[in-house]
């Protein structure tokens, strides 16, 4: 069963906000956020990828959020180099990148929001 989608999101922003890596690239998220909103998705994935923040940003949303987006491919759980052909696949159906587009950047606007508030 699929949770509540902004319930889901806060919790995986939360999450992301308590991890060293992240709090250590605080400045890196507001710049992928300017990549996957002007670029899309695949240009954000070779920026978190070149970054060394593709573990977290990009695998552990598809893992965390493949079941809201409907696609044909699915999977248990993907690994680092399933990204791109995940990301291909979702490519070919329009709604479905749109909607993981948006699912990225809210998580990505928490996430924001949660590094500021705890003053790090």
């Amino acid at each position: 069963m699929i949770d509540n989608i902004d319930s889901s999101i806060n919790c995986k922003s939360s999450k992301l906000a308590q991890e060293s890596k992240i709090k250590e690239k605080a400045n890196i998220i507001d710049k992928a956020m300017g990549v996957l909103i002007n670029d899309g998705v695949y240009a954000y994935y070779l920026y978190c990828k070149d970054n060394e923040i593709e573990e977290e940003l990009v695998l552990g949303i598809i893992n965390g959020f493949k079941a809201y987006v409907n696609l044909s491919y699915h999977k248990e759980e993907f690994d680092l180099k399933e990204i791109p052909e995940y990301l291909s696949e979702l490519s070919k159906n329009i709604n479905a990148l749109l909607f993981f587009k948006e699912i990225i950047e809210k998580i990505l606007t928490y996430l924001r929001y949660y590094l500021k508030a705890s003053g790090d």
